[in-house]
């Protein structure tokens, strides 16, 4: 594979050459403006692998996409992807309103994965930090447990069938000492 363009913002990687063709094509066809850098990996392999290796380095690849044949399985391809991205762990979205400054949420796990479905007019768009969970003290106090089932406080326009795992996680509100620590 040849090094990465670092002249747009944006890259996509695709299989082949066959694949870049379709894009360029369909984004002339459909007048959108290709503000991305398009690679062609030569094989699914060394997409997937470039896919799995940028999602390591977000402030250098801020956004990524990826065009694959799924000539057998389109589920095992879709599934493969999908499994790459909840390991990159880039879900980080809880965020807490309200506390004193002598307390601090810990939660168990202390992030959540969100999986969503956009259309491909959007994709570029979403973000992880789309995605947004605030959580205030005193709606944990009112509880009387532990365990809080996580919601989602905004969505970036056009996602929809949204899925949290884990649905709950547990949590646990610390007193901080008198120094701070």
């Amino acid at each position: 594979m040849s090094k990465l363009s670092k002249s747009l913002p944006y890259h996509l990687f695709v299989e082949g050459k066959n694949d870049l063709h379709v894009v360029s094509s369909l984004c002339g066809l459909h007048h959108v403006n290709q503000n991305f850098n398009i690679k062609v990996c030569e094989s699914v392999e060394n997409a997937i692998g470039l896919f799995r290796l940028t999602l390591t380095n977000p402030s250098a690849y801020p956004r990524i996409g990826v065009v694959l044949d799924a000539d057998t399985d389109v589920e095992k391809r879709w599934r493969q992807l999908v499994d790459i991205l909840k390991s990159s762990n880039k879900y980080d979205c809880v965020g807490v309103i309200n506390f004193p400054a002598d307390k601090v949420l810990r939660a168990f796990p202390s992030k959540v994965q969100v999986t969503f479905q956009v259309g491909l007019s959007r994709f570029r768009e979403v973000n992880a930090s789309d995605f947004v969970v605030n959580v205030s003290y005193e709606e944990l106090l009112k509880l009387g447990t532990d365990k809080y089932t996580v919601k989602l406080k905004s969505l970036p326009r056009g996602v929809s069938h949204v899925r949290i795992h884990p649905e709950q996680v547990d949590f646990l509100i610390e007193q901080l000492s008198s120094d701070g620590n």
